[in-house]
């Protein structure tokens, strides 16, 4: 395979969904009929064994249908390089997800190549697909990922710019890692890396995986009074939990919508010192 080639591919074919969302429903119409309860039987494909099923490609549809155009990405070699360090990883080890082999985050290796602050970056990951539009069809359906994260990365209007690495992978044969950001420049160590920042990290270290507050409201009533709903929510509950790691504050909100029908939804928010964070999305307080 031309990992070089299929990257630019991708490239170019997120660009056009982002800016004319309904341009996927058709195959994504066409993917609906070739379900068998969970497993989708694609002709000239191998079965693949789904979370949702037929219903994550449904809920996909009737998204996109709303989904207003969001601005083309611009290509940042910089994040390139940042999404080459974690694709050859994840590909060399085996490994999934967004920490390295080494525990790096997708901050740390940006941070590696250039300065995004103050801004936005992110990350999503593809696995085991080969077409740029199988790899865009995995990242906005999310099957399996109750918050959606990566369809949010995928149509986040703050990112400006992107770098798409692609290369083998032990189990899943192919990884293709996308590193976004709002404002990204290569060269030079970014100035959130300064002296007293080194310091701060030096004292946090000595308090990681400390937990520092839990919050676990249960009243119902006072979180439907302070939290917003979502469509068809008839009330909410919200834990919030604050741990200190790496020189930063970290606050995991989980929020539990019960649904008129009774169906219980979970979304799920890393947050960054007070910034939200979504499937690895960072901003700069």
């Amino acid at each position: 395979m031309n990992y070089s080639a299929l990257a630019k591919e991708v490239f170019e074919f997120q660009n056009k969904v982002r800016q004319d969302p309904s341009l996927i429903i058709p195959a994504l119409e066409n993917r609906l009929k070739y379900f068998k309860d969970k497993v989708l039987h694609l002709p000239g494909t191998q079965a693949t064994n789904t979370k949702e099923g037929a219903n994550s490609v449904q809920e996909c549809i009737d998204f996109l249908k709303k989904q207003k155009p969001v601005g083309p990405l611009t290509y940042e070699k910089g994040l390139e390089e940042a999404a080459r360090d974690h694709a050859e990883d994840l590909g060399t080890n085996g490994l999934t997800g967004h920490e390295g082999s080494d525990h790096s985050t997708t901050k740390q290796r940006i941070e590696r190549h250039g300065q995004w602050k103050p801004g936005t970056i992110g990350e999503n990951i593809s696995f085991g697909k080969s077409t740029a539009e199988d790899i865009v069809i995995q990242l906005i359906v999310d099957d399996g990922v109750p918050s959606r994260g990566h369809r949010s990365n995928f149509f986040e209007p703050a990112y400006k710019q992107v770098g798409i690495f692609g290369a083998p992978h032990k189990a899943f044969k192919f990884v293709f890692v996308f590193d976004f950001a709002s404002k990204f420049s290569q060269g030079g160590k970014p100035e959130q890396e300064g002296d007293k920042e080194k310091e701060k990290k030096k004292k946090s270290e000595k308090q990681e995986k400390q937990v520092i507050k839990q919050k676990d409201d249960d009243d119902d009533d006072k979180n439907e009074g302070k939290e917003k709903l979502i469509p068809g929510a008839k009330k909410v509950q919200k834990k919030v939990k604050t741990t200190v790691k790496g020189g930063k504050k970290h606050i995991i909100t989980t929020k539990i919508y019960t649904m008129n029908d009774g169906i219980v939804q979970y979304y799920f928010f890393l947050h960054f010192t007070t910034q939200e964070v979504v499937t690895e999305k960072v901003e700069d307080a």
